[in-house]
C-alpha cells in the first residue's frame, strides 16, 4: 500500500513539474444559459489554479445540435487535448483522439460513458439536493435560521467503471 501511495505521489509530482500546456474546451448548448456562464466561471477559475492551460469556451448561440456539432469539430481542428461539454453531439463526430468529459447523468451521457465516447461525467446527485431542501425548509418552519449555512451535496465522477451504478 506504501509503494502505490509513493508512486500516486511522484506520478502527482511529475504531472505539476510538465512544462505541456494543454488545450481544453468547453462546449455548452448555448451562451446564455446562466448554468453555462457559471460552467465557464468554474473553468475559468480552475485554469487559473493550473496555470498550464489554454482554455477556450465555444457554444451557439442559440441551443442547435447541428451549431454544437460543428464547435466540437472546431475544437478537434483546433488542437483540442479535452473537450469537456454538455453534449450527445460528441457521437456524431466520430472517433477522435481528444478525451470527452461530460456533465449531468442522463441516461444518454451514461450511455456515452459506457461506450467510451466520454472517459468521464460530473454528474450533481438530485437525491441529494432533494433531500436537504426538504430538511432546510423543515428548519426553517421549526424557526431556525438557515443564513451561511453550506451543505455540500457532491458531484459523482462517472466513469465506466462504476457507471452501471448511476442506472
Amino acid at each position: 500500500m506504501a509503494t502505490e501511495s509513493k508512486k500516486a505521489e511522484t506520478e502527482s509530482k511529475k504531472a505539476e513539474e510538465t512544462d505541456e500546456t494543454y488545450k481544453v474546451y468547453l462546449i455548452t448548448m448555448d451562451q446564455m444559459d446562466q448554468h453555462w456562464v457559471n460552467l465557464d466561471k468554474g473553468c475559468q477559475e480552475a485554469v487559473k489554479e493550473l496555470g498550464n492551460v489554454e482554455y477556450t469556451w465555444l457554444a451557439p448561440d442559440v441551443k442547435d445540435d447541428a451549431k454544437q456539432i460543428e464547435c466540437i469539430n472546431n475544437a478537434i481542428a483546433g488542437g483540442a487535448n479535452a473537450i469537456i461539454l454538455a453534449a450527445n453531439a460528441i457521437q456524431e463526430v466520430g472517433d477522435s483522439e481528444v478525451l470527452g468529459v461530460g456533465f449531468d447523468k442522463s441516461d444518454t451521457l451514461l450511455q456515452l460513458v459506457k461506450d467510451g465516447y466520454l472517459v468521464a461525467s460530473m454528474a450533481q446527485n438530485p437525491d441529494v439536493m432533494g433531500y436537504e431542501g426538504l430538511k432546510a425548509a423543515v428548519e426553517v418552519l421549526q424557526g431556525k435560521d438557515l443564513a451561511g449555512k453550506v451543505i455540500d451535496t457532491g458531484v459523482s465522477v462517472i466513469t465506466a467503471d462504476n457507471v452501471d451504478d448511476f442506472k
